[in-house]
């Protein structure tokens, strides 16, 4: 593929994620269709088939670009690049990003509902197993980035990556969980509080005997 191409096909996609963006925000993931994208973003079906499969992709890569956008996933693939020295570091930083004002605007979004209307459907279906899958690819980066950190020695070594990978996701899931259902269970900014308390106890949850 030629430069211009590839240029071009790119500026394809991203037009039809701004208008996937638009449209689940309008409509919500079930009443939005591939037809109504293609209107918006002023292209063919086809187009749209040429960069992905079905619905549930495109949904899921619409919110991976706002992970992008939010420096979430590029923190978190820094996080576990091989010449990283820092990991423990950059997982900080990276639990810390969901509690800046751009993170906290999206968590409130009508994106951010689509997301938890889709998990919390009984019948299992294309964009929930989508989205199972970033999920879980998120969390292996997390345990794949603490296990770098008990290498280095920024963790004791008998620190159980898993474990402190369920924990710290487990945390800021909860945390996004409350603000996004408007509970508040505590001051926004007292959630920053809760991460650093929580990074100064991972060397207690070791390995099991």
């Amino acid at each position: 593929m030629s430069k211009k191409t590839y240029e071009e096909a790119q500026k394809t996609k991203q037009s039809i994620l701004a208008a996937a963006n638009q449209v689940f925000t309008t409509k919500g993931y079930a009443k939005a269709s591939l037809s109504d994208i293609a209107r918006v973003a002023q292209v063919t079906r086809g187009a749209i088939y040429w960069h992905f499969e079905n619905k549930g992709e495109l949904l899921a890569a619409v919110l991976e670009d706002h992970f992008e956008r939010l420096n979430l996933l590029p923190t978190l693939r820094a996080a576990v690049a091989e010449n990283q020295r820092d990991p423990l570091g950059m997982i900080h930083k990276w639990a810390m990003l969901h509690f800046q004002a751009d993170t906290e605007n999206f968590i409130v979004s009508p994106l951010a509902g689509i997301f938890s209307q889709v998990m919390a459907t009984e019948a299992t279906h294309e964009a929930q197993e989508r989205l199972i899958e970033l999920i879980e690819s998120e969390r292996q980066m997390i345990r794949d980035a603490f296990k770098r950190a008990i290498a280095l020695g920024q963790l004791s070594s008998k620190v159980d990556p898993e474990l402190v990978a369920s924990y710290v996701h487990g945390t800021i899931v909860g945390l996004i969980i409350s603000l996004r259902d408007g509970l508040h269970l505590v001051p926004y900014q007292s959630n920053k509080m809760i991460i650093e308390t929580m990074f100064r106890h991972l060397n207690d949850l070791q390995l099991s005997a």
